[in-house]
This record gives structure tokens, sequence and C-alpha cells, in this order.
């Protein structure tokens, strides 16, 4: 498989379309041109790497402008004006809670492997639904090589790395770099004397709450 079918710089349109997979998802930049995507049966997870945005969602949201380092989780149908450069994934067949927010932190809050931090910046609804991931690579780190059991969409939105795959091909990271790491592809990332950052969509999760298990339910207590 060719280097250009994992990697490409964000540009107007299409970036990724992964509609064959068992969690059928694309990846789009929005730079000079309108984003318009009409579909109801599908969500939207967004970033904004560059300059500012307008947006336009389903008539029950109002418009709103987005800057520099947000990001955005909302149903279908949307419409985007840029006024800079702006990464959206959309996971079809699902359609989750709306949520604006940002600027990200400069690091995760969370651990990951290899002295890597990550924040849960899109966490889900429900367990096995959909989510957006901020990581974070301090400077001079190399992952142990690993695979995912799904896709994986991601922009680089900070800093100079390189994306070393399983078959010894390696591909330089800078910012707006978009990445699609096909299942089971093993690969590792590589910071170099700068933080590295990325945005990663996953069409899945094995965590999240669930009618058992959930944070109004599990502080609940019933008196006798």
């Amino acid at each position: 498989m060719k280097l250009d079918r994992f990697f490409s710089p964000i540009r107007d349109g299409i970036l990724f379309d992964m509609t064959t997979h068992f969690y059928p998802s694309r990846a789009y930049g929005a730079c000079r041109e309108k984003l318009r995507l009409d579909d109801f049966t599908s969500h939207f997870f967004g970033y904004v790497l560059s300059g500012t945005a307008t947006l336009k969602a389903s008539e029950s949201l109002q418009t709103v402008e987005l800057h520099e380092r947000m990001y955005f989780s909302l149903p279908g149908p949307i419409e985007i004006f840029p006024h800079g450069k702006v990464v959206v994934f959309q996971r079809f067949g699902y359609r989750g809670l709306p949520l604006i927010g940002g600027p990200i932190e400069p690091m995760g809050r969370l651990s990951y492997i290899d002295q890597c931090t990550a924040s849960l910046i899109v966490p889900p609804a429900r367990m096995t639904d959909p989510c957006l991931n901020q990581l974070v690579f301090p400077p001079q780190i190399l992952q142990t090589q690993h695979t995912h059991p799904t896709i994986r969409l991601g922009l680089v939105y900070e800093g100079f790395g390189i994306c070393h795959l399983g078959n010894g091909e390696k591909q330089e990271l800078t910012v707006g770099t978009t990445f699609c790491l096909p299942a089971h592809q093993p690969h590792c990332f590589e910071s170099k004397d700068q933080t590295l950052g990325v945005i990663a969509f996953h069409p899945d999760t094995d965590t999240g709450p669930t009618d058992g298990s959930h944070p109004m339910l599990n502080r609940t207590y019933i008196s006798k």
C-alpha cells in the first residue's frame, strides 16, 4: 500500500474514505471552500487547526464562530465556512450528542504509552460510541510499535515527527499532516526536538457509560 494512502496534507474535500470499513468513516479538509455535509444519519467531529471557521449546524443550533484549537461534535447536516484550516471526521450511521469545546490544553490529562499523555476531548456518550482524542508526545520519544483493532483517522496539530510503519516505511509528520491507519496496521510515532501533538478519531470504543453503570446511577443511594 502506498504511503499516500496513509498520509495527506490537509486540503479541501475528502482526505480519506473508509466507508467500506465495518465502522464506516471519512475524513475531510476545509481550507478555502465551503464544506457542506448533508447526511442526517451521520455524526461529525471536527478540529480547527488554524485561523477561524463559521459553523452552521441543524436548525436547532445557532451559527457558531470557531477559533484555532477548538473542536466540535455535531449530528448532521452541517456547513463549515473556513477562514483557516479545519479537519472533519464523519461517522456514518451514528448520531451523538452536540458539543463545542476548546481550546485544547498543552498536555493530556491521562497517561498513555511511552510517557505520552492523552485527553478524551469528545467522550463516548455510551459504551462503544466513537470518540475524539488529543495525544501529546514529549520531545525525543520513540513509541513502542503497536496496532489498533479499528481504523484511526487523525491530524498533526503541533510539532514535527515521524510515523514508522511495520514494513519499515516511514513518513514525516508536520503540522497539517492528516493520516489514516487501517485496522491492525503496525505503527509507532516518533517526536524530535519539540512536542508532537495529534488529534485522533476512533470510530468505536470499549469504554463509556452503560445503563447499568454511569455517574448518575453509581452515585445514587436509595434509603431503606
